[in-house]
């Protein structure tokens, strides 16, 4: 065989191999950025969602705190005689648990699959971890004051409150019963004198004050992380 016709078949298979190759990178590269365009797709649907959640809270703890703020003030600089049963009735039906759900199906979809890697903007992988972080540490706040509440002001209520009284503000049965009135009146020096109820509700307040601030921060991670995305298209 000539030197020089078997140099160029030798080329030439390998130009083929080569090309064959490009070609595989490309359509996998093209795979990868339609598995990431629809990874990253359901994401953002998912954080509209979310951020529509966050900020009705937000909206929602921004009405609450103030009163809550001011029952506090109202209880713990006078005496108990100066506050009326009706007060107590209404701060109790205010502390209630402040729990909400996000949804976290599509980012956990990425993250366990491995759909990350597909996404090629380290600023977006950065985005995303930063969100799924802050999600985690706003559930777990919601969560710890659920605890707070379950574990320690409801026992107190039980103890010291009217709940029919209560529940009378917020509940309506479907045939119209109510509670009738308690025979035994509320008293109301458990919860203006006494330090420790104080000490509750002042927790209670720090913890809506941490989820305020974390639904805040979840607010701008979402807003971040979907512009990065809208920009990547």
């Amino acid at each position: 065989m000539n030197l020089r016709r078997w140099s160029f078949e030798v080329v030439a298979i390998l130009g083929s191999i080569l090309a064959a190759f490009a070609i595989d990178a490309a359509w996998d590269a093209r795979n990868d950025r339609a598995r990431a365009d629809d990874y990253l797709e359901a994401l953002q649907a998912e954080m509209a969602m979310n951020l529509r959640i966050a900020r009705a809270q937000q909206e929602q703890l921004d009405g609450d705190l103030p009163d809550i703020q001011q029952y506090y003030e109202l209880f713990f600089s006078r005496v108990g005689s100066e506050v009326d049963a009706e007060d107590v009735v209404a701060l109790v039906a205010e502390l209630g648990p402040r729990r909400v759900e996000f949804e976290r199906a599509a980012l956990t979809d990425l993250v366990s699959s491995g759909g990350v890697q597909f996404v090629e903007d380290p600023t977006i992988r950065r985005g995303i971890s930063a969100y799924d972080r802050q999600l985690a540490e706003t559930a777990s706040n919601q969560e710890q004051l659920g605890v707070f509440w379950a574990d320690a002001i409801v026992p107190y209520f039980i103890e010291y409150g009217d709940l029919p009284a209560t529940f009378s503000r917020f509940v309506r049965f479907p045939n119209d019963w109510s509670f009738p009135e308690s025979p035994t009146p509320l008293d109301v020096t458990a919860f203006v004198s006494d330090r420790r109820f104080q000490n509750l509700v002042a927790n209670y307040l720090y913890w809506m004050t941490q989820i305020r601030r974390e639904v805040v921060d979840l607010d701008r991670t979402i807003t971040s992380l979907d512009s990065l995305v809208a920009a990547r298209r």
